[in-house]
């Protein structure tokens, strides 16, 4: 089996604070894409966020 990982981050060093307050998160809105992610393709997903930066990881397996 391969991997694909994928990462995309926002930082208060290289992003305006209009474009970062745009991907704030709320846990229930979080929890169904989560969900909805994993059931259409196996995808895994991980969401750093701090009061500075926005790091999204996402992993999908792929068959081989």
């Amino acid at each position: 089996m391969m991997m694909q990982i994928v990462v995309v981050g926002l930082s208060y060093k290289n992003t305006l604070v209009e474009i970062r307050e745009k991907f704030s998160f709320i846990q229930p809105t979080l929890e169904i894409g989560f969900a909805e992610l994993h059931k259409k393709g196996n995808i895994e997903v991980c969401l750093l966020s701090t009061c500075n930066r926005n790091n999204l990881f996402v992993y999908k397996g792929i068959q081989t």
